[in-house]
């Protein structure tokens, strides 16, 4: 029995040396990431260092979820800050944006009546991936006069994230395209292995608590 305690704990000590071994290498991974977008990891403290991994993560999870690129939804986010709204809730829309193109293929009348309006049909967006179909999507409302008309038909195809897009569109495609570039000019455009890196140390972070 004392025998098979030993043997126990070793394995454990072992294993949480392991994690930590790995923690590490994620905190030295993100602290390089931390330095290119200015940010002095000694200086940000242990909060700031966990929303940094938290963010990874929730883009980590959220690429998996949508179809979306870690890159892209790490622009999207800041875009959607800079219009001061919020990205919380966008894989919803992208589900929502599925269903009515779907619906729109079925012949649907509400879903095709959404999409006419934008001046879209399913033909040109069934098989595109998620990106692009939203792309045209955004981009078409974008380019509508009428500010009712462009909430109701981005609430109608988005849901709750379409309202939440309205910001962002408020000077059309052009305006859009500048407020995606804007992460990018910064330098705090997420890549995948970061995004994993973050996902690992998330873990490896409530693992050891």
């Amino acid at each position: 029995m004392a025998n098979e305690v030993v043997i126990k704990v070793g394995a454990d000590t072992a294993k949480a040396q392991g994690k930590m071994k790995d923690l590490g290498a994620s905190v030295e991974k993100l602290g390089r990431v931390a330095m290119t977008a200015g940010i002095a990891l000694a200086a940000v403290g242990t909060a700031a260092l966990k929303g940094f991994a938290a963010t990874g993560d929730q883009l980590q999870k959220m690429a998996l979820r949508t179809g979306f690129t870690v890159e892209t939804l790490s622009e999207l986010r800041v875009a959607a800050e800079l219009s001061g709204t919020s990205i919380e809730g966008f894989e919803n829309g992208i589900k929502r944006m599925a269903r009515t193109i779907s619906g729109a293929d079925r012949d649907m009348m509400t879903a095709v009546d959404a999409l006419g309006a934008l001046g879209l049909e399913s033909a040109e967006l069934i098989g595109l991936h998620p990106e692009e179909a939203f792309e045209k999507i955004a981009f078409a409302l974008a380019a509508m006069e009428d500010p009712m008309m462009k909430s109701a038909k981005a609430s109608e195809i988005l849901g709750r994230a379409g309202t939440n897009l309205i910001p962002m569109l408020a000077d059309g495609e052009e305006g859009f395209r500048a407020l995606m570039k804007v992460a990018k000019e910064l330098g705090i455009v997420w890549d995948q292995e970061t995004a994993n890196r973050a996902a690992e140390l998330t873990d490896a972070m409530a693992e050891l608590k």
